[in-house]
């Protein structure tokens, strides 16, 4: 029996070892990186319009892909953003490609000291200049900028990956924006009398306006896929995000 019992302990652990001393080391799912990508493209409708129906069709999201990048390049469409990132397995990642603008929001009557050159024809016009020569003049604006805010325009991508064990799928808590501005708009200005708003006469000042697409979400997407995230229509256009997700393994 002691012979017996010893035996079977010798199978037992060249069945278990070879394995581990017959093969490479592999990096476990929660040591590799995901690389992802987003496009965000407009595009006319009158072109693009069966093109949401195609970009959810896996049988044919690579042609209409091949088909949008050659409108990109002739310029038939326009690349709105296109962040890519890469991160850790479960770790989240923010990506930001922005600018601030800073716009009027409040006006008031004041003064403003401008400057004249003497020679008129030139028709030169400098604010808060201090020669000798020349012309001062003093004149009251309707519409002097008070009080002034601060927007962001660009593209952001928030995502976090989580790699399935058969690694052959990601699942991604993603967020997409597209931050931009829309048409400007006209704004007659009112000043307060009495508690009472009062338009200041004809004085219009032109406001910018902003506007922002995006969504966030989760998803399951094929390693290496792409994916149509969602479609904003603005005017006469379509806007397409286009998702791509892949496993960048470490060795």
């Amino acid at each position: 029996m002691r012979v017996l019992a010893f035996s079977l302990f010798s199978m037992f652990l060249v069945v278990q070892l070879s394995p581990v001393f017959g093969q490479e080391p592999t990096a476990k799912p929660d040591e590799d990186n995901v690389f992802v990508e987003m496009q965000i493209v407009t595009i006319p409708e009158k072109i693009a319009a069966t093109f949401p129906a195609d970009l959810r069709d896996e049988g044919k999201i690579d042609s209409t892909w091949e088909k949008i990048q050659a409108l990109i390049s002739d310029g038939s469409a326009k690349l709105v953003g296109w962040p890519t990132l890469t991160t850790q397995n479960k770790q989240k990642a923010v990506f930001e490609a922005v600018n601030e603008v800073r716009y009027p929001t409040a006006y008031i009557r004041a003064p403003v000291e401008t400057y004249y050159a003497e020679d008129k024809e030139e028709a030169n016009f400098v604010t808060h200049l201090t020669e000798e020569k020349g012309l001062f003049i003093e004149a009251e604006f309707d519409a002097v900028p008070s009080a002034f805010e601060t927007k962001e325009v660009g593209t952001k991508l928030e995502v976090e990956p989580t790699i399935s064990e058969s690694e052959q799928t990601i699942q991604l808590k993603i967020t997409p924006q597209d931050l931009h501005q829309s048409s400007p708009v006209k704004v007659a200005l009112a000043e307060k009398e009495n508690d009472v708003l009062v338009p200041k006469g004809d004085v219009v000042v032109t406001r910018p306006q902003f506007e922002s697409t995006g969504e966030a979400t989760s998803i399951v997407i094929r390693n290496g896929a792409k994916k149509l995230m969602g479609v904003s229509r603005q005017a006469d256009q379509l806007e397409l995000f286009i998702l791509r997700a892949e496993i960048q393994r470490v060795k």
